[in-house]
């Protein structure tokens, strides 16, 4: 097994406007002919110039080391250190989607050849890697299989991640949120693992993944969550996000009396939340529930009633264009009129 050090390049191309993909293991371990996990650690990052739509702007290259704990795919002789040089470009909106790998943590991650002898870029320069934990042992071997067997081996190391007690929760959340619209068994394994755990906003994200996998099993501790905090004052992300998991992953019924208790929350952006979720229903039974929020005193509840309704009405006319006056009240006069004659819908028994 070779003992040498292999430099990677993490070339950094000219950024666009197209917009930042989504993050897809199954199309980040396609794309990559190395998928390594070990720690970084940075040497040293210079100010450089690089190129942001035509035009030239600041940059930062950097340079660290990778001490490769465990390969996941690729051949042996990735099993030792790398060097890694990469550049960021800072144009005035920020980095261009593109991130780094944080310094001194354990990371897995995604590479492929670079044009250059013996280096290596990102397969993704949006999603260079995900967080990983070490291993407590020696260098482990590289993974063979397939395609498929990798990808899963890739789901179980971030699960590893997301479901060690010691690693910082917010940076476990964003990981198990990372894989919230990834349809597969190894995902539903490990959100259910931590789904119960003591930190509030993973166990939200774990209750948003299950459902989001329609899995009805925990549609109860979903509404328990929802009926809760419906009845406090403040209200978390995670609340609102299960509203729209119900709303967009199961039938009518599932979501009617939730979003009937939840319109008449304290915390106006839990009542936000429930006059856009409606319309996913497609349902007549939630137009009742809609109609009172038009003259909410919140104006972004009153435009998301309004749009509600006229989808699930069609009256897509009724909708409001903007909220000047003129035809703000032209809108709140139509759906005052349709409130008037309306004989609401029986929900059936």
């Amino acid at each position: 097994m070779s003992r040498r050090l292999t430099g990677i390049a993490l070339l950094v191309a000219v950024a666009s406007a197209t917009p930042v993909p989504g993050f897809s293991p199954r199309d980040l371990v396609h794309n990559s002919t190395a998928i390594v996990i070990g720690k970084v650690e940075y040497v040293s990052s210079t100010p450089t110039e690089g190129v942001f739509a035509g035009s030239p702007v600041p940059a930062k290259e950097y340079l660290a080391r990778v001490n490769v704990d465990r390969v996941v795919k690729g051949g042996p002789d990735l099993l030792r250190a790398l060097n890694v040089h990469w550049t960021v470009l800072l144009p005035s909106g920020g980095t261009a989607g593109y991130t780094s790998p944080p310094d001194g943590r354990y990371m897995m991650l995604f590479l492929k050849p670079d044009e250059l002898p013996n280096t290596y870029t990102f397969a993704s320069p949006y999603y260079p890697g995900v967080f990983a934990s070490p291993s407590g042992g020696a260098a482990t071997e590289p993974i063979g299989g397939s395609e498929e067997q990798i990808f899963h081996k890739v789901l179980e190391e971030m699960g590893r991640f997301i479901d060690s007690s010691d690693e910082y929760g917010p940076e476990r959340t964003r990981q198990l949120r990372q894989l919230a619209f990834v349809n597969d068994s190894t995902v539903h394994e490990i959100a259910a693992k931590v789904v119960r755990d003591s930190n509030p906003d993973l166990r939200g994200q774990a209750m948003f993944t299950l459902l989001r996998l329609k899995d009805r099993t925990y549609l109860p501790m979903a509404r328990e969550e929802i009926l809760h905090d419906a009845n406090g004052s403040g209200s978390d992300v995670h609340v609102g996000n299960l509203i729209l998991a119900i709303t967009q992953e199961f039938p009518a019924s599932d979501s009617i009396d939730v979003l009937r208790v939840t319109a008449k929350a304290p915390n106006s952006a839990l009542r936000r939340t429930v006059a856009y979720a409606a319309r996913s229903t497609r349902s007549p039974l939630t137009i009742p529930i809609l109609l009172p929020l038009v003259d909410d005193p919140d104006d972004e509840v009153a435009w998301n009633a309004m749009h509600s309704l006229g989808e699930l009405t069609k009256h897509l006319n009724w909708r409001p264009t903007s909220k000047e006056p003129e035809e703000w009240q032209r809108c709140l006069n139509l759906w005052h009129s349709f409130a008037a004659g309306y004989a609401p819908a029986v929900s059936p028994q």
